[in-house]
């Protein structure tokens, strides 16, 4: 799909959602358009009953989910440069 507006490419899952925030508004030559509501117009299709997509990334399996440095590391590596810890005092 293609923003309105911006002509951004963006993916959206195949079916509707219950939390989708675009509107597929038409079928142009360079394949689906597409607008993000918010607010009143959101509300406003939402109360109509159109069908609304989400974002693939939103919704996609592949994405790893961030993995924080754990902070006993985090101290050693800041220790080992000379930096300081935040919350410790010295």
């Amino acid at each position: 799909m293609t923003t309105a507006g911006r002509g951004t490419r963006l993916a959206l899952d195949a079916s509707p959602d219950d939390h989708g925030v675009f509107q597929v508004v038409t079928g142009g030559a360079d394949g689906l358009i597409g607008r993000p509501l918010a607010g009143s117009d959101l509300a406003a299709a939402i109360a109509d009953g159109t069908p609304l997509f989400i974002p693939h990334r939103r919704t996609c399996t592949a994405n790893k989910s961030h993995n924080p440095m754990p902070d006993d590391v985090r101290a050693e590596i800041a220790r080992a440069l000379g930096r300081s810890i935040p919350g410790e005092t010295s």
